[in-house]
């Protein structure tokens, strides 16, 4: 059996290693890579079993992916709103934040 590969605009990935299918995860944890883990081993194929890697690791680019999107995303709207001030990296706006946030428990709101 062999299956046609079209050529995609795609990063090609490679499988993440045995032993990232192997890791154990609380009793009901359900993401991707849990279920992926979960068919990896319920299967014999060795085929399979390698596809599913590509596809964990996949997954986990993806995922990387996003939360970088997330990040650069919040940075732009605080950025938009005048949170960050220049040359003021997100842990000083975290920092700051908090301040705020101890200065202003006790205020009553009118």
């Amino acid at each position: 059996m062999s299956i046609e590969v079209s050529v995609m605009p795609y990063k090609r990935h490679d499988p993440v290693p045995e032993s990232e299918m192997d890791r154990d995860r609380w009793q009901g944890h359900h993401s991707i890579c849990q279920f992926l883990r979960d068919m990896y081993h319920e299967t014999d194929d060795s085929n399979l079993k390698l596809k599913i890697r590509v596809c964990m690791a996949m997954a986990k680019a993806m995922n990387k992916k996003l939360q970088e999107y997330k990040h650069a995303e919040e940075d732009r709207q605080k950025q938009k709103l005048g949170g960050l001030k220049d040359g003021e990296d997100k842990m000083d706006l975290h920092l700051r934040e908090a301040e705020n946030q101890v200065g202003g428990l006790g205020r009553e709101e009118h």
